[in-house]
């Protein structure tokens, strides 16, 4: 009783497999059959991605909330949400810069009052 349970889910599992990727081709086939019979071509539509890619708005960016706090003269970051080390520096720039080259993915830094938003204005410049 428990082998049919087990093939099952194994071949329930495979079946959605293959089936999302025939979905997904079947898709991808129709799409470029409609955009062939409408006469774009692979430049006009690079282009239009790019164009869109520009008129993204900056607020697309995630926002972090992020604590400041300090020790000594050195100044750490932290993720509110789940208290990640974001980066360590003795001033704000360094700070930023640290923070920046530490994160691969880039990310809008939101700083509250009761954060330690006021080390940073304290310590820029």
């Amino acid at each position: 009783m428990e082998f049919d349970v087990v093939a099952f889910v194994i071949g329930s599992v495979i079946g959605f497999a293959v089936g999302w990727r025939i979905c997904n081709r079947f898709h991808e086939n129709m799409l470029s059959e409609i955009l062939k019979s409408a006469g774009v071509t692979a430049d006009q539509l690079e282009a239009a991605i790019l164009k869109i890619q520009e008129d993204e708005p900056e607020d697309a960016m995630p926002s972090v909330e992020v604590r400041i706090e300090q020790h000594d003269k050195t100044l750490f970051a932290y993720r509110v949400d789940n208290n990640q080390f974001l980066g360590q520096g003795f001033d704000r720039d360094e700070l930023i810069a640290r923070i920046i080259e530490l994160n691969k993915t880039s990310f809008k830094m939101v700083v509250s009052q009761e954060n330690g938003a006021d080390l940073l204005q304290k310590n820029n410049g």
